[in-house]
């Protein structure tokens, strides 16, 4: 009688594997993703409720400070955007499409002051500005480059607030970092900032 692999392998005595480096997967560990926001703030609060329970003391939710350094650590380890993708875009076409509507308006004056100065004007290299298109990769490259620059700017701000010995950061710091680095300056009409202690 022929026995197959699996016939084999089923009559055979069962040996106790010895875990070795053979018998380990040759795959890598997946390092656990930190999860959203909410879930890393309850695990926080579960594990203060257990240790409450154990120790026989009465349980406090999680303080301003606490929850904040939990958001901080949670920001810190994931890489999505924070600005909303779709709002974020909104934004951008609605800047481009007003600045489209400013191109043609000038396109029209300038079309009808050639007309007036150039009566036997050609009207066929004289053609309307094109509308802005965008690309999907496009929108995603701005907003991401909008971010990082917005997280060195507060990463400034906050070098400015140390510096003045506090832990906020306030108006002031956003004007000596934008000067600093060759940001716009104050232009006359503008409300200035009050100087801080």
């Amino acid at each position: 009688m022929v026995r197959s692999k699996r016939k084999a392998a089923a009559e055979a005595p069962e040996e106790a594997e010895t875990p070795g480096p053979s018998s380990q997967s040759s795959k890598p560990r997946r390092r656990k993703e930190p999860g959203t926001l909410k879930e890393q703030l309850d695990e926080a609060k579960e594990r203060e409720r257990k240790s409450c329970e154990e120790q026989g003391r009465p349980f406090k939710h999680l303080s301003q400070s606490e929850s904040a350094l939990i958001q901080i650590r949670h920001y810190q380890q994931t890489h999505s955007l924070q600005i909303p993708k779709l709002r974020f875009q909104r934004v951008v076409r609605d800047i481009c499409d007003a600045m489209s509507s400013e191109r043609y308006e000038e396109w029209r004056q300038g079309r009808a002051e050639r007309r007036r100065t150039i009566p036997d004007l050609q009207e066929d290299d004289w053609e309307p500005p094109k509308r802005y298109r965008m690309d999907t990769q496009g929108l995603l490259a701005l907003q991401e480059a909008c971010e990082s620059m917005l997280v060195g700017l507060f990463e400034d701000m906050n070098v400015c607030a140390v510096h003045c010995k506090r832990v906020t950061v306030m108006p002031n710091d956003l004007v000596l970092c934008r000067r600093l680095n060759g940001g716009w300056q104050w232009e006359p009409g503008q409300q200035k900032v009050p100087q801080g202690r």
